[in-house]
């Protein structure tokens, strides 16, 4: 199973979407950002490290994604 970074990276990066921005801004603070980190942590990186509150939207929209994939992980 992915660590929720690299899930996003991996499936939303390159979108022309809210998401795939969301995507883009935290590769340009991936040297900050650890790949294992949970819900709590992540949006607290999101809100320091990107300027736009669309961003937030996005990143809660994209956990509940990340948390389906979590979920057909476990039940496969």
């Amino acid at each position: 199973m992915m660590a929720f970074y690299t899930w996003l990276m991996r499936n939303h990066r390159h979108e022309n979407t809210p998401i795939g921005e969301l995507a883009e801004e935290m590769h340009k603070h991936s040297h900050i950002i650890t790949r294992g980190q949970g819900y709590k942590r992540s949006r607290a990186y999101i809100q320091i490290l990107c300027k736009a509150s669309e961003h937030l939207d996005a990143f809660e929209e994209t956990w509940k994604g990340y948390t389906a994939y979590k979920a057909e992980c476990r039940h496969a």
